[in-house]
């Protein structure tokens, strides 16, 4: 009896470990499958983004920027210290050919202007700012979507559409992209953007053209150099 008793208390103990385990185990499969089927929903998103991001980006703390980013702000700040309106819009288009002319003296790969000029100026002005942006070939502009609705005859049903409004012809043809930066409204902040937009034709958003044509300024002569490797016939039809 007192050899059989420490094996009966060591089995014990493991039944009471084992079951524990399969608790926890059992709990923690509940949470993250109520989880999953929570985040499929309006409300686990919600909750996903102003709660869950927020305390993993807390977690992990300030991360460096890119050393090879560069952020202009446009602000009030800059507004008043310009003696400028408020409304960037509305600032003579001069200052943004200077700006992006002491920009290229840095030698820049790609220059992402999220601004649309889609208003005749001053002649002088505009000419100004597209030969600024035409100069490195190196100019992203933004264009935006504007939502329409138009009621058919006789009927209570209306064919809806996008279209895209363009910066004016001389500065729009100076650049080297121009696509809309759409951001879905999901949250009270920005948390993630759309790489194309369904609605307008699978149209390619600003971030997804200013990547790609980061990519190709950066890597052309690498990616040339595979493709000479691997198909040298269609290497051969695209400038060195």
């Amino acid at each position: 009896m007192k050899l059989a008793q420490p094996v009966f208390d060591h089995c014990l103990s493991f039944a009471k470990l084992l079951l524990k385990t399969f608790k926890f185990f059992l709990l923690s499969s509940l949470a993250g499958l109520l989880g999953a089927v929570l985040l499929l929903t309006p409300l686990g998103v919600y909750l996903e983004e102003e709660f869950g991001l927020t305390w993993l980006f807390s977690a992990r703390g300030e991360i460096a920027p890119p050393k090879d980013v560069a952020i202009i702000s446009v602000d009030q700040t800059s507004a008043e210290i310009l003696h400028l309106p408020d409304d960037p819009e509305k600032w003579p288009r001069g200052y943004y050919a200077r700006l992006l002319n002491r920009i290229n003296a840095q030698r820049p790969a790609i220059i992402a202007l999220n601004m649309v000029f889609n208003e005749n100026r001053d002649p002088q002005s505009d000419q100004l700012l597209a030969e600024a942006i035409a100069a490195n070939n190196n100019v992203i502009l933004s264009n935006y979507l504007k939502h329409k609705i138009i009621p058919m005859s006789g009927t209570d049903d209306a064919v809806s559409y996008e279209s895209v409004i363009e910066s004016i012809g001389i500065i729009n043809a100076a650049a080297l992209y121009t696509a809309p930066f759409l951001i879905p409204k999901t949250s009270s902040t920005v948390k993630q953007f759309w790489t194309n937009k369904d609605s307008a034709g699978d149209l390619r958003t600003f971030p997804d053209i200013v990547f790609q044509s980061y990519v190709f300024k950066t890597a052309y002569r690498d990616i040339m150099a595979l493709l000479k490797a691997i198909n040298p016939a269609l290497a051969a039809k695209y400038p060195d």
